[in-house]
This record gives C-alpha cells, structure tokens and sequence, in this order.
C-alpha cells in the first residue's frame, strides 16, 4: 500500500443532491482478486439510466491480522520500516573466495512496489579486480511479484515468481548460489522455485572475477543510502529473519551495522492503546499510517466519526468518479470490498463501472438488467459472471 494515506479523489457530475439519511435496502458486492491486481489507472463510475436513490458508498483494501502478528512485537530478529524513502538496515558480509552464497528473510507488506535486499560492491579496486566492473543482487517488489536480478558486468539474469505478495502476510525468500556450478536458486514461501545458471557463471564467476576474501561489499535491506543504476522503492512494513551464509559455512542472523529510521520489532500500530478508529470500525494498519474502515457501521468519515451516511439522487444523466489511486507509486492491491446502497423504480441501468488497465484487463461491474443484478468480474483476462435472483427495482 502506498505510504501516504489512502483517500478517494470524487468527482460531482450535474445537479447531484447529496442528503443525509438511511435506507431500508441493501446490496453489497465484495471483490476478492486472487490471481492478478487491479492496477493504478482503475476508476468507479457510477451511473443510471433512471432515477436512483444511492448510499453508503464505501471501496476498502481488506486487511487480516494473524495471533502471530503480537508475537513479533517483541521479536529482537523483527524490524519495521516505517518512514517512506530513508528507512533501511544494512551490514558488511565476510565471505571467502570459494564460498556458496545464500540469503535469507521474511517480508510482509501492503506495498505492492518495494525493495527488499540489494547487495553492491564497494570501492573496487581495478587494480585488484581486472575482471569486475558492475555487480548487483536484487530482489524487490514489482506490482505485487517477486523480482530477482542477478548482475556481474554485462551479464543479467532476472527471475519472476509469485504473485500477490504485498498481501500483508508473512513471506519467507531464500536466494542460493552454488560457486561450483553457477546454479541459481529463488525460493519463495518454502516450495515455489526458479532455478537456473547464471549467465556470467563461465566467462567471468569461474575466472575469480568475484574474490570476496578482498573484495568490500555490502548488505541493504529495505532501502540504500548509495545511487542506484535503476530507480526502486523504499520498504514499508516488516521484515525479520534477515539471514546470510558466513566464510565459515554458518548460516547466521546478519550482524546489522546501521540502522536508520527503522524500529525493533514488527510493530502493528492498530495495537496501539490509542486507535483512532471510531463506533467499532476496522483499523487498517499501513505501518506509518493507519485507515479505518466504516464498513457496516453506519458511520462515515476518515475515522467513522460522522454519524449517518452521505445521500445521493441520480436522474439518469448525472454520474459520480472515483479515482482509486491518488500516488502514483500505489498501482495495485490483492482485495478491496466494494459496498453500495440504492433503490431505484427503473429496471435498468449501470450500478457501478471499475476498470483497470494494462499488463491484463481487469473490470467489475454491476448492472440493473430487467430488475435483476448482474455482476461481471474480469481477472487476469478471464470474465466472472454472478446474477442475483431478486428484484431490486419498484422503488425499494
């Protein structure tokens, strides 16, 4: 989730007469997508065709706590990263020259976008070091998949595994590389692997062109303090677990040596004794930020703290616009709940119009159609079709 609070920006279109007051019908639409995001272009248009009387809008990330997450508050090996652009812990690994290399760590985040590690060389010696010009190990967060690039000079292999990960639940990565062979292995939340030679293994690994007994690097998690050949996104939320393999064989916690912006333990802050949310809502937690979500409260307001629900009337030429991502560094979620309330005396019409756009189409719509509701959710480019059975039209 982005690190900014997450607002609706609304759009007012024609003579819409917002009013204060509840209604007697009620119809909710609750989304999950589990194989792809909807991405940052996506907007809700609600419109009709016929008079419509709307309320009690309310489009929500989901969030699930898990009893494990008070378990990590007190974890000494657990870390929060919780101020957007300058958070980060790194350290100087020892390695030897003929040693696997492999690493370790356990992520949660709502951020769809966001770097995990980043291992860079420092000051190299040309002298010392003919072969070597450029060396990097990656692994970030892209639009909710696992991104691993592995680069030593010209050569680059990148992997791609998973899928939804910014999920807020706990994901453990392991990176391992074998020095004999050139063999690359991601594993992601134990059984899901990519595995495959790195293509600088011939010409430059076999050659010693990475002698880490003389070579200084270092270790980032979260975010970097050094220039970056390519843009990436400083961490929010959680990591722990942050381990690596020594020049003794040893896979061990890693010694962190600086620590910036970032607090022990994995903090939830709607554990807080000061939640903010109000008359029973849900507190979503963001890690440098909370949200609350009115849900079935009959309260609205950024901490549902106004009583009521805001009001509508639609006579068929006027529309509402949402615009659902506000940062442009917040382009997905995994689930969102979508929840109207409306009567209406026309039997058809538009309820509501979501779209989002590339790298898959994805769309939901909810639509009046002979005084039945159709509801049409497209994910990764497969259409979803449900029908609800009981009329919604004759002005109730």
């Amino acid at each position: 989730m982005s690190s900014k609070r997450r607002t609706l920006k609304q759009s007012w279109h024609s003579n819409i007469s917002p009013q204060k007051k509840k209604t007697m019908t009620t119809t909710t639409t609750t989304t999950k997508a589990t194989s792809t995001t909807m991405k940052k272009s996506m907007l809700l248009l609600l419109t009709m065709t016929a008079s419509l009387f709307l309320v009690d809008l309310h489009v929500q990330p989901i969030s699930a706590e898990n009893a494990s997450d008070r378990d990590d508050v007190n974890n000494p090996h657990a870390f929060t990263f919780n101020v957007a652009g300058s958070s980060f812990v790194s350290f100087h690994p020892v390695y030897s020259n003929k040693q696997h290399q492999r690493l370790g760590l356990n992520f949660r985040t709502f951020q769809s976008d966001s770097m995990l590690l980043y291992h860079t060389t420092d000051n190299v010696d040309p002298q010392l070091h003919p072969l070597l010009k450029i060396y990097e190990l990656r692994a970030e967060l892209r639009q909710g998949s696992l991104h691993v690039h592995y680069r030593l000079n010209e050569f680059l292999d990148n992997f791609v595994i998973g899928q939804n990960l910014n999920d807020n639940e706990w994901h453990k990565l392991e990176l391992n590389m074998d020095i004999n062979t050139g063999g690359f292995a991601v594993s992601l939340d134990f059984y899901t692997s990519q595995q495959g030679e790195l293509k600088a293994f011939e010409p430059l690994i076999r050659q010693n062109a990475l002698q880490w007994e003389h070579l200084p690097s270092s270790i980032y998690y979260g975010g970097t303090d050094v220039p970056q050949n390519s843009e990436f996104i400083s961490f929010i939320g959680c990591l722990k677990d942050l381990m690596y393999e020594n020049s003794d064989g040893d896979y061990i916690h890693v010694p962190i040596e600086t620590s910036q912006n970032v607090t022990e333990g994995c903090h939830h802050q709607c554990d807080e004794e000061e939640n903010p949310c109000q008359h029973n809502s849900t507190c979503i937690n963001h890690y440098d930020h909370v949200t609350c979500e009115c849900f079935g409260t009959d309260y609205e307001g950024e901490l549902c703290e106004k009583e009521g629900v805001t009001k509508i009337t639609l006579r068929g030429y006027e529309w509402l616009t949402y615009q659902l991502y506000i940062d442009k560094l917040d382009p997905a979620i995994q689930i969102a709940r979508v929840s109207m309330e409306f009567k209406t005396e026309r039997n058809t019409g538009i309820l509501l119009y979501a779209v989002g756009g590339s790298p898959t189409y994805s769309h939901i719509i909810a639509l009046l159609n002979s005084g039945f509701v159709n509801v049409s959710i497209s994910s990764d480019n497969v259409d979803y079709d449900f029908s609800i059975s009981v009329e919604m039209d004759k002005d109730r």
